[in-house]
């Protein structure tokens, strides 16, 4: 072959590999993208329903010993209990149809950045649907979390928004394994039970 046909040869394939490495990093930045979108909420910008389940299956586990890969049991994190708190943004319908749409997405994004700032960076939190969040307290008492639960509901009441500055209020549910429950289920069943409780008391305290 004449070296002008091997010089020809090797261009052709500096620029197949060049082209091919863009491929790979538009494919890369894509796949970064579909797995954020997956994991995280668009609106509030928190985990979505789907990670927030995952990441409470996986302290239960640890919770209880079954963290195992493949046929070894893993270096885990130290868990002595775990706290679950639901909350619901109360009045979200009201404020949708009084205000628009546009007001009940920047009320639950207000309500989620004041979640965010009451609670650790150990905490995990998560819209479950619609005006429902969860957040998950790993190696937190039940006492140390209705502290937490206390400070969030006077962050979320000093919260407006809209234009005609609505202020915010919030219904709250918290359950502990060291309650005796043993299965994410059983916790996030009492959890939201409670936050249900909560939420006709506030109510019946407004109208009287």
């Amino acid at each position: 072959m004449a070296k002008k046909d091997l010089d020809g040869s090797k261009k052709d394939l500096e620029k197949r590999l060049r082209k091919l490495a863009i491929e790979n990093k538009q494919l890369k930045i894509a796949l970064e993208r579909a797995n954020a979108i997956a994991c995280y909420d668009s609106l509030t910008g928190v985990y979505t329903r789907r990670e927030l389940m995952e990441h409470g299956e996986y302290f239960m586990k640890l919770l209880n010993g079954r963290y195992i890969e493949g046929n070894m049991r893993t270096v885990r994190p130290h868990m002595t209990e775990l706290a679950v708190c639901f909350i619901d943004l109360n009045d979200l319908k009201k404020i949708n149809n009084t205000q628009g749409h546009h007001s009940g997405d920047e009320a639950l994004a207000s309500f989620a950045q004041c979640i965010k700032e009451s609670i650790r960076d150990t905490d995990v939190l998560g819209r479950y649907g619609g005006d429902e969040f969860v957040v998950l307290f790993p190696n937190q008492s039940l006492v140390d979390a209705r502290k937490i639960v206390r400070k969030m509901r006077a962050s979320i009441g000093r919260t407006v928004t809209g234009r005609n500055g609505i202020p915010l209020s919030a219904s709250f549910g918290v359950a502990s394994t060291s309650e005796g429950h043993t299965t994410l289920s059983d916790l996030m069943a009492i959890a939201d039970g409670r936050m249900y409780r909560d939420k006709d008391r506030q109510k019946k305290g407004r109208a009287a």
